[in-house]
C-alpha cells in the first residue's frame, strides 16, 4: 500500500496546489480562466477518488490472487464465483469447476476481474464505496454533516463534464474558493478513512478464511 498512498498523497498535494492557483487567478481579475480551473479542480478531485479506490482493490486482488478457492473468505467466495461461474458457456461451467475443486485456479487480478464484473464505472461515491467494501468484507465508512453531500457532488459534476452536460466554463462558475475546499476536505476525510480500513484489512488478511 506504500505505493498507492504515495500516489494518493501526490493527487492530494496537486489538488490543493490547484485551489492556491485558483484562488491568486481570481483576484487578478480572469473570470473564464478562473471558471475552467474551478471546474477542472472537481474533476481533479473525483479522478483521486477513482484512481485511490481502484490501486486500492487492485492491491487487495494482488494479494487474494495468490490463493485457491477453499482458502479465500465467504465475501471472497462470492467474488470468485461471480468471476469464474456466472454467465459462461456449458463447457466452462466443468472447465472452471474442476479447476476450482482441484485448486489450479486462484482468485483472480483485479484487471481481469473487471473485464467480466463491473465494480464501478465512473460513478463512485459514499454509497458506491460502501457497497463496495461490504462486498469485499473491508468495513463501513460513516461521514457526518455535509460531507457526503459534497462526495456526491464531486462524482455529479464529474459525470456533467465527461459527458458533455456542463462547460468547463459554467459548470463550478458559482462555486467559491471555499466550497471548492470543503470538496477536498470532504474528498480527504473519505480516502483517509477508507485507506485506514484496507490497511487493517490487509493487515488481518481479511480476504482470507483466518
Amino acid at each position: 500500500m506504500l505505493i498507492v498512498k504515495s500516489d494518493y498523497q501526490d493527487r492530494l498535494d496537486e489538488a490543493k496546489k490547484l485551489i492556491v492557483h485558483i484562488s491568486l487567478t481570481s483576484n487578478t481579475g480572469g473570470v473564464l480562466e478562473t471558471s475552467i480551473l474551478k471546474s477542472s479542480y472537481t474533476l481533479l478531485l473525483y479522478n483521486n477518488l477513482e484512481a485511490t479506490v481502484s490501486s486500492s482493490i487492485t492491491h487487495i486482488h494482488d494479494k487474494a490472487s495468490e490463493h485457491k478457492y477453499d482458502e479465500l473468505s465467504e465475501e471472497f467466495k462470492k467474488l470468485y464465483a461471480d468471476y469464474y461461474h456466472f454467465d459462461i458457456s456449458k463447457k466452462k461451467v466443468k472447465e472452471n469447476l474442476d479447476g476450482t475443486v482441484s485448486g489450479e485456479l486462484k482468485f483472480p487480478n483485479f484487471e481481469d476481474y473487471c473485464k467480466r464484473v463491473n465494480v464501478f464505472s465512473g460513478n463512485i461515491d459514499l454509497r458506491s464505496i460502501n457497497d463496495i467494501n461490504k462486498n469485499y468484507g473491508i468495513g463501513h465508512i460513516s461521514l457526518r454533516g455535509n460531507n457526503p453531500a459534497n462526495i456526491l457532488t464531486i462524482k455529479n459534476k464529474r459525470n456533467k463534464l465527461a459527458h458533455g452536460e456542463e462547460s468547463f466554463k459554467n459548470s463550478c462558475r458559482q462555486y467559491s474558493i471555499t466550497e471548492l475546499t470543503e470538496l477536498g476536505d470532504s474528498l480527504e476525510k473519505l480516502l483517509n478513512k477508507f485507506i485506514e480500513l484496507v490497511d487493517v484489512f490487509l493487515t488481518d488478511r481479511g480476504y482470507v478464511n483466518n
